[in-house]
């Protein structure tokens, strides 16, 4: 098995290359997802999950929300997310250049970060950009395909159980975290059998 291939991420360079810095623009196959904007409001007693098709839907009270964005190829809604929760345009850009390394980074007004989703699926390796952003009360999630490894803290913030309805949004940030990287070592036992 030949596990360079998924993480390539030089085949998905910038294409356009000479772009001024900030440009929102997404290069790579997967162009014909269907835009998705799933929204959890939950606090400790509540929990409120649905999909919204315009952000003008959105209305951010004193609860905690996490919002995830699956599809990166429809600029003008990344833009609309960057003006509503006041995301510097240069932020923007690496949600959509998949190319972009994995980092975190501590910004005047939120917490920034990109992580690489690698999972196994019907024993095919998956690879994916992910990239999110904290700030007050919202975990603002972006992702290029439907389908993750998140599946487990959505079902524990819908039955309320442990500690993520009951502590900040901070520990929901860590729990995101901490799913990504069990996901690894799946993929890395795998290449090693």
């Amino acid at each position: 098995m030949n596990l360079k291939e998924p993480f390539n991420l030089l085949a998905f360079k910038k294409a356009n290359i000479g772009e001024p810095p900030g440009t929102l623009s997404y290069q790579v196959p997967y162009m014909d997802i269907g835009i998705q904007i799933d929204v959890i409001e939950y606090n400790q007693e509540t929990h409120i999950r649905r999909k919204i098709s315009d952000l003008d839907e959105l209305i951010i009270e004193d609860k905690k929300y996490w919002i995830n964005v699956t599809g990166l190829h429809d600029m003008d809604l990344i833009r609309q997310i960057g003006e509503k929760f006041e995301i510097h345009h240069m932020d923007l850009e690496d949600v959509v250049h998949v190319s972009q390394r994995s980092k975190i980074e501590i910004k005047e007004d939120y917490l920034f970060s990109i992580f690489k989703m690698i999972y196994l699926s019907d024993d095919m390796v998956k690879h994916e950009h992910v990239s999110i952003f904290l700030k007050d009360n919202v975990l603002l999630s972006f992702q290029e395909i439907p389908g993750d490894v998140f599946e487990g803290v959505r079902k524990r913030l819908e039955e309320g159980n442990g500690r993520t309805r009951k502590l900040g949004i901070d520990y929901l940030y860590y729990a995101l975290i901490d799913v990504l990287v069990d996901h690894y070592f799946p993929v890395i036992n795998k290449s090693y059998s």
